[in-house]
């Protein structure tokens, strides 16, 4: 199956890179990875100094991150947001299983924002946005299967732009090995336009597993994905557990 989007902004925030110009440099050099994680602070969190204060301490890391790249694109009033992350908040769902197993009470702020929409309910809130709002979980396959999502909604007659918010962190050292977790934090937006007719300037399929195909699994779906979209590489491919995907530009030969 394929979609048609197109991308009318983005916004990127990993540990030691903050701004278009350092993502742009990290991906031409072909080392996100080590740019924003060996020789930096995996704790640091970005500045949303420009937030309520009543907004900010709510916040988590995860949070935080989500919401510097969220209001780093436009339209925040109006746009239908699309949020994905493979695990949402799980440093703040650990924190309330810690709570209950030493008997205490949970905390009704930190209850509320471990579900996995609600940093999507909290940007609606905080923008006074009232468009729907969809969360998505679907294991490593997460950011892919939001980028469907945020597609098939630019294709709709709503007319209204899209706001894909992928954001994820490594699993707290409790729960073992990461395997294919992302090995740093990470927060991606991509601004979709409404797409009337034809209009795309990308076309993304997805399809049965393609078992030839050898992603690269260090940087992950939504790293490789930016490289894509700066221009770095000609395509896009991700291998998932039960889906592959790729986008290509439109006209771009295979």
């Amino acid at each position: 199956m394929q979609v048609e989007l197109d991308i009318a902004g983005w916004a990127a925030w990993a540990p030691g890179l903050e701004n278009e110009e350092a993502w742009a440099n990290a991906i031409q050099r072909r080392d996100v990875v080590s740019s924003g994680g060996p020789n930096s602070d995996v704790g640091l969190r970005p500045n949303v100094s420009h937030l309520p204060m009543k907004l900010r301490r709510r916040l988590s890391g995860l949070g935080r991150m989500a919401m510097h790249v969220a209001y780093d694109t436009e339209h925040l009033d109006r746009v239908r947001v699309v949020f994905c992350s493979r695990h949402g908040d799980l440093a703040q769902t650990l924190g309330l299983l810690g709570n209950l197993a030493a008997s205490e009470l949970l905390s009704p702020t930190a209850f509320s924002l471990s579900v996995h929409n609600g940093l999507a309910g909290l940007l609606s809130i905080a923008t006074k946005n009232r468009q729907p709002h969809t969360a998505i979980a679907a294991g490593e396959d997460s950011f892919c299967a939001g980028l469907v999502e945020a597609a098939a909604l630019s294709q709709s007659d709503c007319g209204q732009p899209v706001l894909l918010i992928y954001c994820d962190e490594p699993r707290p050292l409790l729960y073992g090995a990461a395997g294919r977790d992302p090995v740093i934090p990470i927060a991606l937006a991509l601004l979709l336009s409404p797409i009337q007719e034809s209009s795309g300037s990308l076309i993304l399929q997805y399809g049965a597993p393609d078992l030839s195909f050898s992603p690269n699994h260090i940087d992950g779906a939504a790293i490789t994905f930016l490289r894509f979209f700066l221009g770095q590489v000609a395509h896009w491919r991700w291998q998932g557990m039960r889906s592959s995907w790729r986008c290509d530009r439109v006209g771009a030969k295979n």
